[in-house]
């Protein structure tokens, strides 16, 4: 962290005073030059193993380790919970001392269910407002707090999210599934939206009479699991009442063109900007280097 914060451009602005806006500056491979100056060294060059697990959201009822005991894993839609629902969870939670864990994607883990009483827990979360039967996109879609609750963010972010899985649930259904959307008022990216399989980052734009509008870069082929990759914000400032239009028209890409198998990720890493660009109806944004290489 020295070698970042010895480095004053990156002191500058409160909105970019963070360590990743360096690595995309200068690279893995500066960032790792800087630091051996700095020790004096070279660092030992190490291959990480290959990583086989995909990005699991743990919904549904599974058996634990421990013989008759299992544990429930419940979507929470785009992480929205009232406190009396929180209640009634841990009320039911204590009944039978178990114990309650949250999820990376904002859904959460109720453990050490005994299996005798199962299905009268599944019924009380129903009851509670957390049923188990949802098409799985929800579970997989993560939004961060955003407006009003977060300085930081310069959109909607959990609200919106909702009508854009909404709007696609009831295009695609079932289809859509395994998708994980993920969406970020601002670029800290509370809700990984580098690593889902389309990203949202909000931003704004401007009308055709110049009046400031709420918009959105989309970030494609990002993912996590066996071929990990940081998504890239090809879609630049996307009008919010766009958006549905723009994303219908990339899984529906997606479903016509793609080959025997081919999940979203690997149909968008195949295809080049350009044939994004055509199917979404959108203008691919020139990248910072293609930009540099012209001036």
């Amino acid at each position: 962290t020295n070698v970042w914060s010895e480095d004053l451009r990156y002191r500058v602005s409160r909105v970019k005073a963070r360590l990743k806006f360096m690595v995309d500056d200068i690279g893995a491979e500066g960032m790792r030059e800087r630091v051996e100056a700095r020790l004096g060294r070279t660092l030992e060059s190490f291959t990480l193993p290959s990583i086989d697990a995909r990005p699991s959201n743990h919904i549904g009822v599974h058996a634990q380790k421990q013989e008759g005991l299992s544990y429930i894993g419940v979507p929470v839609r785009v992480g929205l919970a009232s406190g009396d629902q929180l209640i009634g969870v841990a009320d039911l939670v204590e009944s039978f001392g178990g114990d309650f864990r949250i999820t990376r994607q904002q859904n959460f883990v109720v453990t050490g269910v005994p299996n005798e009483r199962i299905d009268e827990v599944v019924a009380q979360l129903e009851e509670i407002g957390f049923p188990l039967s949802t098409n799985n996109v929800w579970a997989n879609s993560i939004g961060c707090t955003g407006e009003p609750h977060c300085n930081f963010s310069v959109g909607e972010t959990k609200q919106r999210l909702a009508r854009l899985v909404s709007h696609l649930e009831g295009v695609f259904g079932e289809r859509i599934a395994d998708l994980r959307l993920h969406l970020d008022g601002c670029p800290h990216a509370c809700a990984q939206h580098w690593v889902g399989d389309l990203g949202f980052q909000g931003t704004t734009g401007k009308d055709a009479d110049g009046r400031r509008l709420s918009a959105y870069d989309i970030f494609v082929r990002g993912s996590l699991g066996p071929d990990p990759a940081i998504a890239r914000p090809v879609f630049r400032r996307v009008p919010s009442d766009g958006l549905e239009a723009a994303v219908e028209g990339l899984i529906r890409g997606w479903f016509d063109g793609r080959l025997d198998g081919e999940s979203f990720t690997e149909f968008q890493r195949r295809l080049s900007d350009g044939e994004l660009g055509a199917i979404a109806q959108l203008e691919p944004a020139r990248n910072r280097r293609e930009v540099e290489a012209v001036a």
